[in-house]
């Protein structure tokens, strides 16, 4: 009856062991641990209330490590849209050329603007010059003229209005200086001074005379025939033409006993033939 039992266990073992090869004859294999991929994270097992390990729910503090890899056309597609676009002029690059041309312009104008003015001045005072009066003192043929008796002498004077406008004749002075042979002509002629006043209006082309006399003693007259005496006949014409400027003309002859027909001949010294604008102190208008 023992040995009954023995062969009973000893068949139970036998079962039990066989329980580990599966039922078509292939054995059973043990669990191949499966490999944690990069982009989870690794869970902690924590043990449950009836000894089985369960995975905690919460995710690791630590990430796994991330491999970039460079793409490189992508990069270089990326700085040439940059360069294109610093490239291109923004809107403030515009606005100021735009200021640029504008101030550009501007000067241009004003400079136009300021040539234009002078221009106008110029033509303006260049019609002034060729436009205005011109008034002439001069003398009649045969010049200086002896009278009888002896001691007078005579010279008709012609004042002529020369510019094509009008002009108003304020002051006519004739002056004569009688000097030695070796004597020289003042620089500055020395006007006699007259309190009678020779006015009169001019047209274009318009003269009018007068006669001035003066007294001679015989050695002068005598001494202006043989040419140990030198006679001086100056003197000036004071006018304003149409545009309202002050001018004198100034007059100034030599006498020469052989001038023929006029022995009255030209002062080459300067200040003594003229034409120019007065100033505020010259005149008496």
């Amino acid at each position: 009856m023992r040995s009954k039992h023995s062969c009973v266990l000893i068949l139970t073992g036998l079962v039990l062991s066989a329980s580990n090869v599966q039922a078509n004859g292939e054995p059973i294999q043990n669990p191949v641990p499966r490999p944690i991929k990069s982009a989870e994270k690794e869970k902690p097992i924590s043990a449950s209330k009836d000894g089985n390990t369960t995975p905690n729910q919460k995710p690791s503090s630590q990430s796994p490590p991330m491999i970039n890899v460079p793409n490189t056309q992508n990069d270089k597609q990326v700085k040439n849209e940059k360069a294109k676009q610093s490239d291109k002029p923004s809107t403030t690059d515009w606005m100021l050329v735009f200021t640029a041309v504008l101030a550009f312009a501007a000067i241009v104008q004003a400079g136009i603007l300021i040539a234009q003015v002078i221009y106008n001045r110029a033509l303006t005072l260049n019609q002034h010059v060729i436009e205005r009066a011109y008034v002439k003192m001069s003398h009649c043929d045969p010049g200086l003229q002896f009278s009888e008796p002896p001691g007078i002498c005579s010279v008709q004077i012609k004042v002529h209005n020369l510019g094509n406008t009008p002009a108003r004749v304020t002051d006519v002075n004739v002056s004569h200086l009688i000097l030695p042979k070796t004597s020289v002509l003042p620089a500055i002629p020395r006007y006699e001074t007259r309190d009678e006043l020779e006015e009169s209006f001019l047209y274009k082309d318009d003269p009018f005379y007068f006669i001035r006399r003066f007294t001679l003693a015989d050695s002068d007259r005598e001494g202006m025939q043989n040419g140990t005496i030198k006679f001086y006949l100056y003197g000036y014409v004071d006018y304003i033409d149409q545009f309202g400027n002050r001018h004198r003309s100034g007059y100034g002859r030599q006498f020469d006993p052989h001038g023929r027909p006029d022995n009255l001949r030209f002062i080459t010294q300067p200040n003594y033939n003229y034409d120019q604008l007065r100033e505020s102190d010259l005149g008496r208008d």
